[in-house]
């Protein structure tokens, strides 16, 4: 009997529990509702405690950050405080009640998480002042030490707010700024406890001016520019201890309070400005001390010019030969760093040679640019190795001042445009723009550029860009064109033809795109809306590719085409196709493509699919789609 009665309650309990979520049905959607209230109100209080801490610039901590981000996806895809079915419906109501009551357990821990840490965030590590990247052959330069010692000085009288650094392109301003930095942030007597790098360059608006700074203090700033600089101005306020913020290359005058957000009146903030013009800094942005960075004396530039050489020449001959070369430099710290690394480990005739080029250059009257620079500049780019390398470092300068240039695109269009010799695959191309961009850096042609990311990155010189521009234009082998940077609001007319071969443009601000252009050589052309904000993407007419027959590379970001694209006879030679955050109508035709080598599609979200017609790409080598590999290897 007692077993019996031991088999029953077993089979009743498990049977009653089941009916319990029927019977309870109702009580378990109001416990749901009131629990994701709850939750509500909790995540508010946190998302206001981590406004406050990023107000203080603080990090916020891994832990308060993917909290956040579960509770998001409790609440955005809560699906069973508000279904009802019918009271007949005895097994959809009986799940429902069950997913229910398992919601709530969720939400609960949830909510026992965020009692478990007390601090939403923590001090953001103050910068490694002991690895800020100055290069070790400008720092035995007792002048420019000595100059960076006179500008601390000036930064620690309580007196003065802003200060100016003027000096010729090349001549070494932002190594400069380097150096004062690791004087002012390290030591015992350090003057400021946190540093903010801002470029500045020719067409850096005060929105890009603001992000930069927003960043560095890891703070999201409203989406609208009304209303930026007072949210700025406020955090930084807030902020403790003291803070230098340097502007580095100013081409025209700012409101540093009201059209930035910089306050000055906050006790322990001061800015550090550069400029070329002495005039921008003491009548526009009058700093109350200005100080100029003059050329090298011959024995500094000589002494700086032989610890990037390293040499030891056997015979006097060969010593006042270099000597000499070092001297038609101008004492420009850029153009002795670009001709000793083209001269280094070279025979007497290239230095003789070298030497002759330099005294016998023509000024070019580039803005900005000094001829003994562009003697110097010009120099190490015809001692390039290889016309593949000198064909990629004039492409570069497609891009704008300070742009960081991803490698993994350089290679995409110089295999579009056949500029890799015997390079057949992917992979062989990766390889090949890898070790070209290792030799233009090597020549201080480039510049490596910091990423967060695993991509990498270089950047030009604003000076080397110039001349690179300029020497492009004058060969005729690589003329590029940069359009858009400079806040127009549409493609100028002058502008809509040419012999260029590649072209990037800026769209931001365009309020729509020409009905058709004259580019009979153009093989690169870059269409970028870089805004996410902007609510529609900017149309491509139907006609726009007629006049471009050459064109081999197209990289396209925030457009459209309402009509059929690849139909137009213009893109015939079209060898790769960059699409991201674009609207498509009709991507079937794009088996029209026939030469089509390299296919990127990301973020183009009418794109959900690749269609059948990629089978009639037969010369395809790699595609890929939103982080997969679809075809081929994927690119990264």
């Amino acid at each position: 009997m007692d077993i019996l009665v031991s088999v029953i309650a077993a089979t009743i309990k498990p049977i009653g529990h089941q009916l319990g979520y029927l019977v309870c049905y109702n009580r378990n959607k109001k416990e749901l509702r009131d629990q994701l209230e709850n939750l509500e109100t909790t995540k508010r209080d946190v998302n206001q405690r981590v406004q406050e801490a990023k107000g203080k610039s603080y990090t916020i901590s891994e832990e308060v950050s993917k909290w956040l981000a579960d509770v998001d996806n409790a609440i955005l895809h809560d699906e069973l405080s508000n279904s009802n079915p019918s009271c007949f419906n005895l097994a959809r109501r009986y799940q429902l009640s069950r997913k229910r009551e398992k919601q709530v357990n969720y939400i609960l821990q949830l909510m026992n998480k965020r009692n478990s840490f007390v601090e939403v965030g923590y001090r953001a590590p103050l910068p490694d002042t002991e690895n800020i990247v100055v290069p070790g052959d400008y720092q035995v330069l007792e002048s420019k030490t000595s100059l960076a010692k006179d500008i601390k000085n000036a930064l620690a009288k309580p007196e003065v707010k802003k200060v100016g650094v003027y000096g010729m392109a090349g001549v070494g301003k932002t190594y400069l700024l380097n150096e004062v930095k690791k004087l002012v942030l390290k030591g015992e007597d350090r003057l400021f406890d946190r540093a903010i790098d801002v470029r500045v360059g020719r067409f850096n608006d005060v929105t890009e001016i603001q992000e930069q700074i927003g960043d560095q203090l890891n703070i999201e700033l409203p989406k609208s520019k009304e209303g930026r600089a007072s949210f700025l101005r406020n955090n930084l306020v807030k902020m403790e201890g003291n803070i230098l913020i340097l502007l580095d290359d100013l081409w025209k005058e700012y409101d540093l309070l009201k059209e930035i957000g910089i306050p000055l009146s906050k006790e322990g903030c001061k800015v550090l400005m550069t400029s070329r013009s002495q005039d921008i800094l003491t009548n526009n942005m009058n700093t109350q001390e200005c100080f100029q960075v003059s050329s090298l004396s011959e024995e500094e530039s000589w002494k700086f010019f032989m610890a990037i050489i390293g040499d030891k020449f056997d015979t006097i001959y060969k010593k006042n030969i270099a000597k000499n070369v070092a001297k038609e430099c101008g004492g420009l710290p850029l153009a002795l760093d670009t001709i000793a690394k083209a001269l280094k480990g070279k025979d007497m005739h290239h230095w003789e040679d070298a030497l002759t080029k330099l005294r016998d250059s023509i000024g070019m009257d580039i803005k900005g640019v000094s001829d003994k620079v562009y003697a110097s500049l010009r120099l190490s780019y015809e001692h390039l190795d290889g016309e593949e390398t000198k064909l990629l470092f004039l492409l570069c300068s497609v891009f704008a001042d300070d742009y960081k240039i991803p490698i993994k695109d350089l290679q995409m269009y110089a295999m579009g445009m056949r500029l890799l010799n015997k390079v057949k695959t992917w992979e062989d191309s990766k390889n090949r723009v890898m070790k070209l961009v290792n030799d233009l850096i090597s020549s201080s042609l480039l510049l490596e550029a910091e990423s967060d990311s695993k991509d990498k990155y270089v950047k030009m010189h604003n000076v080397v860009r110039d001349v690179a521009i300029h020497i492009a234009s004058k060969e005729g082998n690589m003329s590029t064109f940069n359009i858009g940077y400079n806040k127009v609001n549409e493609w100028e007319d002058e502008y809509r033809s040419g012999s260029h071969r590649a072209i990037f443009a800026n769209c931001d601000n365009f309020n729509n795109l020409p009905l058709k252009m004259n580019f009979p050589q153009l093989e690169l052309l870059i269409l970028r809306v870089s805004n996410w904000l902007v609510e529609n993407n900017l149309q491509i007419p139907y006609a726009f590719f007629d006049g471009m027959e050459k064109l081999k590379v197209l990289d396209l970001t925030g457009m459209c085409c309402l009509r059929p694209l690849w139909t137009t006879p213009s893109l015939n030679n079209l060898r790769t196709l960059c699409m991201l955050r674009c609207e498509f109508n009709d991507i079937d035709t794009i088996g029209e493509l026939k030469k089509l080598e390299v296919l990127r599609i990301v973020k183009c979200n009418m794109l959900d699919h690749l269609p059948p017609t990629m089978s009639q790409l037969t010369q395809l080598k790699t595609a890929f789609a939103d982080g997969e590999k679809k075809y081929g290897t994927k690119i990264d």
